[in-house]
């Protein structure tokens, strides 16, 4: 299936609205969630930085065009992000056998894969510039992982209004 759209090659500029206080921007992204890595860096007669999460980022970008029908909001104020991380459970965590529908004794509760802020600070680095102006905008942060049969990323964007003199812990 091939898309003639600027929606496919992550050019979510076309497509972006002005989003109020109060808004809700929800996205279901089928892909496995991703912690953001350490950066790295290489010695070729001078020091040089890489990223090698940039195709994993514009995976991301492009699944959130593709996912998103209609026009995007783009928030320029406080904003509140949930984020729910869908992980796949590993083969070692099921049985073989007659037994394969059922989990091993030793297969972890809940994923211990990643640490959940470094999950959490690569979707905020995919949206930044695309959906918000910067992550320095988020004054609320909710995030959860969990095992799921399907690995995915759930976002909900909140448009927060914030009172002069309140602080972000209050709420009205």
């Amino acid at each position: 299936m091939k898309l003639e759209s600027t929606r496919t090659t992550g050019d979510l500029t076309a497509w972006l609205v002005p989003a109020r206080a109060g808004a809700v921007y929800r996205a279901f992204i089928p892909l496995d969630p991703v912690p953001t890595a350490r950066p790295r860096f290489t010695r070729t007669g001078k020091a040089h930085a890489y990223d090698k999460q940039s195709r994993k980022r514009r995976a991301f970008i492009k699944a959130l065009a593709f996912c998103t029908p209609g026009e995007l909001p783009f928030f320029e104020g406080p904003i509140q992000l949930n984020l729910t991380f869908n992980i796949g459970r590993s083969k070692s965590h099921v049985r073989t056998g007659k037994n394969s529908d059922k989990l091993r004794d030793s297969a972890p509760p809940y994923p211990t894969k990643s640490d959940i802020d470094n999950y959490s600070k690569f979707v905020m680095d995919c949206l930044n510039g695309k959906l918000f102006k910067d992550d320095r905008q988020v004054v609320r942060l909710l995030a959860e992982k969990q095992f799921s049969p399907e690995p995915s990323t759930e976002i909900e964007i909140r448009g927060v209004s914030i009172e002069k003199g309140q602080s972000n812990g209050e709420s009205n």
